[in-house]
Parts: C-alpha cells; structure tokens; sequence
C-alpha cells in the first residue's frame, strides 16, 4: 500500500487544499482511492507501463459525470512529470493540470 497527501495553498483565490490517496492491491489489479477536502471521491484503476516509468489511474466512469485520468511519468531519477485531465461526461479528456515534481 502506497499513501499519498498533498497539501497546496493558493493565495490569491485564497484557496486551501487538502488531499489524500491510497494505493492498493486488489488481487491481481492495482487500484487507488482519492478524497479531498471538496467532497471529491474519485476511484481509480491504475495502470503502470515503460518499464515502471509511467502510472496512468483512470477514474471510473459514472452515468452524467466526469471522468478523470492522472499520470505519472518518472522522467530522470528525481523528477517525475505529472498530468491531470478531465472528461465530460461522454467526451474526450482534455489537460487540467501538468506539471513537474522533484526529489529534494
């Protein structure tokens, strides 16, 4: 099990958010759970590829809602690269946010 929480403020709207999500195993398939302090509750499949180097959680789909798919990208040894992207429901995903993390 892999735990995740992330903590990002944003002054200027004045915006504070909190997150939390849990990596698992069920059975022979890999599965996240996502909470955070909006009320989102997003289940994931996880798919890992490229040797280990990329890990795609695609949200599950839900009648009348949008559909989320993050991926991580390990681009060196300390630095991953990271986009989140959102479908309407029924539609294609389009980029939300895209960024980069390092190891400190």
């Amino acid at each position: 099990m892999l735990v995740r929480k992330n903590v990002a403020e944003y002054p200027k709207q004045k915006v504070h958010h909190e997150d939390l999500m849990v990596v698992y195993q069920d059975g022979a398939a890999t599965r996240a759970d996502y909470w955070d302090n909006e009320g989102h509750v997003i289940h994931y499949s996880v798919a890992v590829s490229d040797g280990g180097k990329k890990y795609v959680f695609l949200g599950e789909a839900q009648p009348g809602k949008p559909r989320f798919r993050l991926s991580y990208t390990l681009t060196s040894p300390t630095k991953v690269a990271l986009s989140f992207e959102i479908a309407p429901p029924g539609g294609e995903f389009k980029p939300y946010i895209s960024a980069t993390a390092h190891k400190k």
